[in-house]
């Protein structure tokens, strides 16, 4: 997770993948507004990477890795200006 700040309404970007494997980008765009997502095609990865080039943040997941990464997939976010 990448936050502007501590506070409960604060921009932010996260990867996360759920406990029933649902794997997520979420962001806040402005402060206090709602939480926004994009769902991974992955189900359950191996392997979650959340990496920022500039104001783009990135999540890639990776799966099966003992098949030399069967599955990858990269979902680009909207640039976010911290």
């Amino acid at each position: 997770m990448i936050r502007n700040d501590l506070s409960s309404g604060s921009l932010h970007v996260s990867a996360v993948v759920h406990g029933d494997g649902l794997t997520l980008l979420q962001y806040r765009r402005t402060d206090s507004t709602e939480t926004e997502e994009v769902k991974s095609e992955d189900h359950a990865p191996d392997i979650i990477q959340l990496e920022r080039s500039g104001n783009n943040y990135y999540m890639s997941t990776a799966s099966d890795l003992k098949l030399h990464l069967s599955h990858f997939s990269l979902i680009q976010l909207i640039k976010l200006n911290f």
